[in-house]
């Protein structure tokens, strides 16, 4: 699957005060590799980022295939265009024992689809470490684990930044109609 493009735009607030603000694009001319950032926020500027880089999606797709492979470790290097939007996050993906249609515990959605748990699912742990610092012996900069469906929807998520951690609950679930794929102007 194609990844060549990734508009972003994050907002960060620090004591409800707006402390952060990200803006850009980033491309590449093939699916993997390195990318080029136009950075619109916090200034604009051009930044290049080297190596084989996975972008949000791409990342979670890989998380699937590498499940549905029945693999347990997932090693990427990920570029989300948070914080100064030149940051590339080392991860380490754990991916536990598929959880048939059924299994494991019930996602209740007060709106949308209840038949979530029909869909096979993992549970999943990613851990973010800093480029330089990688996934070795050093400790994360924060983990993310969440149940993770085959059809790409995550449930029951924890992030955990060491000092606090921040529980999400999936409530309302909405699948759209599958369109097309276009591909952005050059």
């Amino acid at each position: 699957m194609p990844a060549k493009r990734l508009r972003f735009s994050t907002s960060t607030y620090q004591n409800e005060l707006p402390a952060e603000q990200t803006q850009g694009v980033a491309k590449r001319k093939d699916a993997n590799g390195a990318a080029t950032v136009d950075l619109v926020r916090p200034q604009k500027r051009e930044v290049k980022l080297a190596g084989n880089i996975y972008f949000p999606i791409q990342h979670s797709m890989a998380i699937i295939q590498a499940a549905r492979e029945g693999r347990t470790i997932l090693a990427a290097d990920l570029f989300d265009g948070s914080e100064s939007g030149d940051k590339i996050y080392s991860t380490s993906t754990a991916i536990g024992r598929q959880m048939k249609p059924g299994a494991g515990p019930v996602v209740s959605l007060t709106k949308g689809v209840s038949n979530l748990d029909q869909v096979p699912s993992w549970p999943i742990s990613v851990s973010y470490f800093a480029p330089t610092q990688g996934p070795g012996d050093a400790v994360p900069l924060y983990e993310m684990s969440y149940r993770f469906h085959d059809n790409g929807v995550t449930s029951s998520l924890r992030i955990n930044h060491g000092d606090f951690a921040i529980k999400g609950e999936l409530k309302e679930l909405t699948y759209f109609e599958a369109s097309p794929c276009k591909s952005p102007a050059p």
